[in-house]
């Protein structure tokens, strides 16, 4: 009967094991996650939340305009949406499946583009939560980020000395200033050659080490390594260091917040689970810093070396009134980053007869913009007769909607 029971069980078994192969052999998947009920949604980003971030000027203090960057750059990686239909995506990085009715935080990872939370809220219902992908893959590739453009968002807020686009340019003479003690070739315009691995080999782990325990909230950490990089901005540091003085890389760290291309588990306030992509205050000893090749920088407006200036918005234009020829022909400029501009057209009566929102969608950040293409010159000339005023207006990274122009429009 032991003989009888042993064969028995061990067939079991056998049958068992068949049964988890065979159903890995034959290519079954997951099952998409069931849709979440409505209730469960992650409270929904507004314009009152993007708002309430202040627009920085000269009088704050070096930490109020810190604390505007992390803020800036913790809403946009953490806001819940729900996409309105299921839509495949490539991020350049990765395919994923954003299903409808299930909730997400943050916008999707998209190489070479930078989007913000300004041109979200263009697909947006900020009363439920809901985004609208009826343009499917088109609309993500064009409000979505890469980490360069993710940092931005919150940098942009208080920062205008930035000229760079990726994080192979992200040297001194695109505007990031070294933090601490270590070197490099200041009159490098990009990384190459000398990636920062070099940089962090070349000065040793005990520069390095000081360098990161110099660095302050907002400012912020790169990495090229001569083919790809990252950014990521700091959050907290903790420096501990030993008998002697010395920072312990061992046990210091630095907690950052960065724009990445995969998800990662958060939890809601209400305990409800949502993916966020990106880093929310993740941490990183020292010695794991230098290891990933990572060199710390910031900006002269964090550290009072520049004021923090006003943003304005101008045109090429000076006369009092345009035709919409040269109206086309007109460049925009900002001393700050332009997220869209609006071309709008009202009657002798204040009435809006015309209005147009044009979204930079590119892989630019660009400060100047030529007007042709952002409104439709055959839909604004019927109104060419010098009764009707046009107004040009740009939302720049600060987040403030800035009047470029205004003027009548004459045949």
């Amino acid at each position: 009967m032991r003989k009888v029971l042993s064969i028995l069980l061990c067939a079991l078994m056998l049958l068992n094991l068949w049964a988890c192969g065979n159903s890995k052999i034959s290519g079954e998947t997951t099952a998409p996650p069931a849709p979440k009920e409505k209730t469960n949604v992650a409270e929904p980003l507004t314009w009152d939340k993007i708002n309430a971030i202040p627009v920085a000027d000269d009088s704050m203090t070096e930490e109020q305009l810190r604390q505007i960057c992390l803020d800036a750059f913790r809403l946009q990686l953490t806001f819940g949406w729900t996409p309105n239909v299921t839509t495949h995506y490539n991020s350049g990085v990765s395919e994923k499946i954003f299903y409808e009715g299930q909730v997400y935080g943050g916008p999707p990872y998209q190489s070479g583009r930078f989007g913000n939370i300004y041109k979200w809220m263009y697909f947006y219902d900020e009363e439920n939560g809901m985004l609208d992908l009826s343009g499917g893959v088109d609309t993500l590739a064009k409000i979505c980020n890469q980490c360069t453009g993710g940092a931005i968002t919150g940098w942009g807020r208080v920062v205008n000395t930035m000229r760079f686009a990726g994080t192979n340019e992200m040297t001194e003479t695109a505007g990031c200033l070294r933090v601490g003690p270590y070197k490099y070739d200041e009159n490098v315009m990009t990384f190459g050659h000398r990636t920062t691995n070099d940089i962090c080999l070349d000065n040793g782990a005990a520069v390095m080490w000081e360098s990161y325990a110099a660095l302050k909230p907002a400012d912020g950490i790169v990495n090229y390594n001569g083919s790809a990089g990252h950014v990521r901005m700091v959050s907290a540091v903790n420096v501990v260091r030993t008998t002697d003085g010395s920072v312990n890389g061992l046990q210091s760290t630095l907690t950052y917040l960065d724009q990445w291309s995969e998800y990662t588990v958060a939890t809601q306030s209400n305990g409800i689970l949502y993916e966020v992509e990106g880093g929310v205050d993740v941490t990183m000893t020292f010695m794991e810093v230098m290891n990933a090749g990572y060199v710390p920088f910031t900006f002269a407006e964090l550290i009072k070396q520049n004021p923090v200036e006003k943003a304005k918005a101008e045109l090429s234009l000076t006369a009092d009134s345009v035709h919409p020829n040269d109206l086309a022909r007109a460049i925009i400029r900002s001393n700050y980053i332009m997220s869209d501009i609006t071309v709008a057209v009202k009657d002798a009566q204040g009435k809006e007869v015309y209005h147009n929102d044009f979204i930079i969608f590119n892989n630019l950040m660009p400060y100047e913009m030529i007007l042709s293409g952002t409104f439709s010159r055959e839909e604004v000339e019927p109104y060419a007769d010098g009764n009707h005023t046009v107004c040009i207006s740009t939302r720049v990274s600060t987040g403030e909607k800035i009047v470029a122009y205004s003027g009548k429009l004459i045949k």
